[in-house]
């Protein structure tokens, strides 16, 4: 379950204020309008990373949407859920709508069992989701794809273009659908 905590200390977290705006919003704004604003979107990408590389999700967010036909791309990441929310629910719909698993990678995904790994990562696969490994911090390379089969090649981030490349492929066909629908 999702909870907003005001005495969050986390300086990476979105501010408890920020969060309780868009809670409230979500709640005030009513079912058309929130469709009219989702369908303005041209495609979704769900983000997946570890809580503690909260800092690296912000960046490979940064890095998508400096990408001139990525700019009215929405970004699903787990700080959209709402509190009273069913978590694994939210992450099923939110992955069913998007065109692209994005993953942050860096160390914390493979030192540990993880959420990803059980979960998110299975269910991309399964609903047969474009991923997008983006290497964050360096990765012990082995380690992940033992972890993760059949993950496809990561792009470091360093590599704009490469990054950019593999994201309008992941994309192509996705784009608009939302709009169609």
């Amino acid at each position: 379950m999702q909870y907003l905590d005001k005495n969050n200390s986390d300086p990476t977290a979105i501010p408890y204020e920020e969060k309780l705006t868009k809670y409230l919003d979500a709640i005030i704004v009513g079912d058309k309008l929130a469709k009219k604003v989702r369908a303005a979107f041209d495609a979704y990408i769900f983000l997946s990373y570890r809580k503690k590389d909260r800092r690296y999700a912000q960046e490979l967010m940064r890095l998508i949407h400096q990408n001139d036909f990525c700019r009215d791309i929405a970004i699903w990441y787990d700080e959209f859920l709402t509190p009273g929310e069913d978590f694994n629910d939210a992450i099923k719909a939110a992955l069913e709508k998007s065109g692209l698993f994005a993953l942050a990678v860096t160390p914390n995904l493979i030192n540990e069992i993880n959420y990803i790994l059980n979960i998110e990562y299975p269910m991309a696969q399964e609903m047969g989701k474009n991923i997008l490994p983006a290497e964050m911090e360096p990765t012990d390379r082995e380690k992940l794809r033992e972890m993760y089969p059949d993950i496809p090649d990561v792009v470091v981030r360093s590599d704009k273009q490469t990054l950019c490349d593999r994201l309008m492929t992941s994309l192509k066909g996705t784009r608009n659908r939302r709009k169609r629908q």
